[in-house]
């Protein structure tokens, strides 16, 4: 009973370690427009590749408020290795398609690529 304890808190802890290790693409570009939203450069800066430029954010950031706070009907995730897309649908229509790459084992969005 002792070593399923054991076995079972080491699955557990497995799960915490892997699940919060860059998170997922999807929470990515949710952290992402939550942080757009409220215009916190900070924090965006910590979501994106390295090679990002201030008016890539400004960009999005401006593009993201132009939404005037839409609420997202679905995400979707498509992983290929160490890249991702990740697509928003909004309730009005609207869609937003971001580009992510897996930079040092973290899920980062690429603002630069087309």
């Amino acid at each position: 009973m002792r070593n399923m304890k054991i076995i079972l808190g080491l699955i557990i802890i497995a799960i915490l370690v892997v699940g919060c290790a860059g998170g997922s693409p999807k929470s990515v570009v949710q952290q992402f427009i939550k942080a757009a939203e409220k215009g916190d450069t900070k924090a965006i800066e910590k979501l994106v590749t390295a090679d990002t430029t201030e008016e890539h954010i400004a960009f999005y950031v401006t593009a993201i408020a132009a939404l005037g706070g839409e609420k997202s009907k679905s995400i979707t995730e498509t992983i290929d290795g160490d890249t991702a897309k990740v697509t928003v649908e909004y309730e009005k229509g609207d869609n937003a398609t971001y580009s992510l790459k897996k930079v040092d084992g973290k899920w980062k969005l690429d603002l630069t690529s087309k």
